[in-house]
């Protein structure tokens, strides 16, 4: 694991630096020889905009700065909710992560394999050539993994839908 510096952020701050994976090739390789996007893609909820095809950070803010309009012009008023989860790859239960895959696929050789790829991962930082103690990542998602962000959108796809509130997300 490679920590880079974050644009404009203090060198003495640990949260200042992104952490990114390097993989072996032959993960990215099983990665990337997966037919699990498109079929995930069909059962996630339409309000997920964050990396997916078709759909993006600009999109949502299209549509929810049309609803404000739209609401301002009938006198109907808005309100919103921005969450900033901080380090979202970093949280991810793996049991967890793995049941709602299961749920969503079936698939049972393919959860056992994504779990097998999730466990049992070490890593060490390596910082200003000084690298730090071997330790094993417990929960999170590989940053820099192909996978990532389809498994993190399984992983917050079963969210509470309110007919009446709008969502405009993007991870």
């Amino acid at each position: 694991m490679v920590a880079l510096l974050k644009p404009g952020k203090d060198l003495s701050q640990s949260r200042s630096y992104r952490p990114i994976s390097l993989l072996s090739h032959l993960y990215k390789l099983l990665e990337r020889l997966n037919r699990l996007i498109p079929f995930v893609e069909k059962h996630l909820i339409k309000e997920q905009a964050g990396f997916r095809p078709g759909r993006s950070t600009t999109g949502q803010l299209v549509k929810l700065t049309q609803h404000i309009k739209d609401g301002f012009h009938t006198k109907e008023t808005t309100g919103a909710v921005f969450v900033d989860l901080t380090a979202a790859y970093d949280t991810v239960n793996h049991r967890l992560l793995l049941q709602k895959v299961l749920m969503m696929t079936n698939g049972l050789h393919l959860t056992q394999f994504l779990g097998e790829m999730l466990s049992n991962r070490r890593f060490f930082v390596l910082l200003n050539n000084k690298k730090g103690r071997l330790r094993l990542q417990k929960n999170g998602l590989p940053q820099g993994s192909v996978l990532a962000p389809l498994l993190y959108n399984i992983y917050t796809n079963d969210q509470p839908l309110d007919l009446q509130t709008n969502k405009f997300r993007v991870c």
